[in-house]
């Protein structure tokens, strides 16, 4: 399908006056948004999420973060989607997808054959920690324009 389509990736962190600031500096070929939010199942990210340090935790604990971190994703996706659909009549679809965010967010900008992808700059933020280490990797190796959003 000739639908041009534009990669968001999201951690949930967005806020909505950043999401406003994405739609009103969409490019007008853009026709298709797709939200993506990557969930990283590794225990690491879990007790970084939990900020628990490497203590010990059973396994059924770990099975009950992964559920809550689920539900986050979910919940992630929805509200960007819930956002956009507010302010603009664009299609807008959102993917969930498991592993670690710099190998996902490249698979998914091949595989959904997007022309650009949006990143966001952390709020309030300038100079090189204003982006975050996914999006600085993007950044250096997507294979289409990047378009970052500082609000």
């Amino acid at each position: 399908d000739g639908n041009m389509k534009a990669l968001v990736p999201i951690t949930g962190q967005e806020e909505e006056e950043q999401i406003i600031e994405m739609l009103r500096s969409l490019p007008k070929s853009i026709e298709e948004l797709i939200v993506l939010h990557v969930q990283d199942p590794s225990p690491e990210k879990t007790f970084e999420m939990l900020e628990l340090g490497h203590h010990h935790i059973s396994k059924y604990r770990l099975e009950e973060v992964q559920k809550t971190q689920e539900a986050y994703a979910q919940q992630a996706v929805n509200r960007a989607i819930d956002t956009i659909r507010r302010y603009v009549d664009i299609l807008a679809t959102g993917i969930i997808l498991k592993g670690r965010a710099n190998e996902e967010i490249m698979r998914a900008i091949q595989k959904e054959g997007a022309e650009l992808v949006i990143l966001f700059a952390k709020k309030n933020a300038t100079g090189p920690k204003s982006i975050g280490k996914t999006a600085r990797f993007v950044l250096d190796h997507a294979p289409c324009s990047v378009l970052l959003i500082r609000k």
